[in-house]
């Protein structure tokens, strides 16, 4: 290539133009016509007035759809599933604890294990009350709680402690009969 090459060298001499009034299709057309990115645009007077582009030409919703997706994005939406599960449990959490990932999932797994504790105790506190109401209907009856579950044992009587509390609360003569049953 020569040092002294000008533009005047690689230009065409037809310039394709447009006016301010042309519609949108036609500058598509003519953009895919001439294979060109961009046309002048160009007054009344002759003189240039600016550059309509093809991003000029799509709505500005397009350009955000144009958008391709890229394969990271696809490969870590499950951690942003995981995130938004991580965020509806911790719902009403107060400040940073419902905000900041982290945070967040400390106070969530701490939660949960709170939950599971819970679950657990819950079933050895009714045991318990069941086990203090079914002595105390005993004890009215003249026979302690141990000697009444041994006996019940002994004469095939197949009642968990839930139904003997219930029992002992509601009806005190078929507590009284089981009672007769255990002494045997």
């Amino acid at each position: 290539m020569s040092r002294h090459r000008t533009v005047a060298d690689v230009m065409t001499i037809d310039v394709v133009t447009v006016d301010p009034t042309t519609p949108f299709k036609e500058i598509a057309r003519m953009m895919d016509g001439f294979a060109v990115s961009g046309l002048p645009v160009v007054g009344l007077d002759d003189r240039p007035v600016g550059v309509v582009t093809q991003a000029d030409l799509l709505p500005k919703e397009a350009h955000l759809e144009a958008r391709p997706h890229h394969p990271l994005f696809e490969l870590h939406a499950h951690k942003v599933e995981r995130r938004k599960k991580l965020q509806k449990l911790a719902q009403g959490y107060f400040g940073a604890k419902s905000k900041l990932y982290r945070t967040m999932k400390e106070q969530v797994e701490r939660s949960l294990n709170f939950a599971y504790r819970g679950r657990k105790i819950k079933k050895i506190d009714y045991r318990r009350l069941w086990i203090v109401r079914i002595n105390a209907a005993c004890r009215q009856n003249g026979i302690s709680y141990s000697q009444f579950m041994a006996g019940l044992k002994k004469a095939n009587v197949e009642l968990d402690r839930k139904s003997l509390a219930d029992i002992a609360l509601h009806d005190a003569s078929t507590f009284s009969m089981l009672v007769q049953q255990a002494r045997g």
